[in-house]
């Protein structure tokens, strides 16, 4: 059957993409090894040990030559994702992505090389919503929560695991909320600008939404398309240029008419 938003849905050009694919290429991205980040100072000066012996006193023993030391982290998701789609509302939104025991390795330069300091392992929950406005997608991430958070292979800090736990915490989803609030805005009709089109696309603020078709959850994206603006159409032409012929008169052609010697004119 037909793949439709609604009743009554007339759109142009209706597209689909169901849980079920978005899992299998969550899975793959896992088990390539894609999902395995590192990030260091050089992505953020935020990742200093003077900003995380505020909270792991500790952490300056560590350092050595410098009490300004870069600092490391490295995502492990120990179990692949599991993504699951809603209706797009804050208490439900359009996406939610579950990391299940998603391992954070801790880094701090010292003596010239990265050592690891702690690791925070915790089932990861973050909640995305996709609002269309004027034909442009800002992505929004509702909330991140974390749950069954511990600390492990701390033996080279003095702090309390308790404690340290709670600090991590309460700093990640505040580091994902700040990443979030980064995402550019994606304007479909500035990418397509380039193109040079002869159509136009118009996107609803409900062209994003949820489908439920054949027992199977799609997130569906329904356009329409419109003429241009009336604006001439430009395109490049390659011309080439060839020598025929060449037509070189007789040299006398060139040569001024002149009066005889001694004569004057009337």
């Amino acid at each position: 059957s037909a793949f439709r938003g609604g009743e009554g849905d007339n759109n142009h050009i209706s597209l689909g993409l169901s849980e079920e694919v978005m899992n299998y290429g969550a899975y793959q991205l896992w088990r390539s090894g894609a999902l395995c980040l590192q990030v260091t100072t050089r992505l953020s000066q935020l990742l200093k040990a003077s900003l995380f012996s505020l909270f792991i006193g500790s952490l300056k023993d560590l350092t050595f030559p410098s009490g300004e030391a870069a600092l490391g982290i490295a995502l492990r998701p120990l179990q692949p994702p599991v993504i699951t789609l809603g209706a797009g509302t804050d208490e439900d939104p359009f996406v939610t992505v579950a990391l299940p025991r998603l391992a954070l390795d801790f880094y701090v330069w010292s003596t010239e090389r990265y050592v690891r300091f702690m690791t925070f392992t915790a089932d990861v929950m973050a909640a995305v919503n996709l609002p269309l406005s004027n034909g442009a997608i800002t992505p929004d991430i509702v909330s991140v929560t974390l749950d069954n958070p511990e600390i492990s292979n701390n033996e080279l800090i003095r702090e309390d695991p308790a404690t340290v736990t709670r600090a991590v915490e309460s700093v990640v989803p505040v580091a994902l909320g700040m990443v979030g609030g980064a995402i550019p805005t994606i304007s479909v009709n500035d990418l397509l600008a380039g193109a040079a089109l002869p159509i136009g696309i118009n996107l609803a603020d409900d062209a994003i939404r949820l489908v439920e078709s054949d027992g199977e959850r799609f997130l569906g994206v329904f356009v329409d398309l419109s003429l241009p603006t009336s604006s001439p159409f430009t395109q490049r032409a390659e011309t080439d240029v060839e020598l025929v012929t060449v037509n070189v008169p007789d040299a006398r052609v060139f040569e001024l008419d002149t009066l005889g010697i001694g004569e004057r004119p009337s």
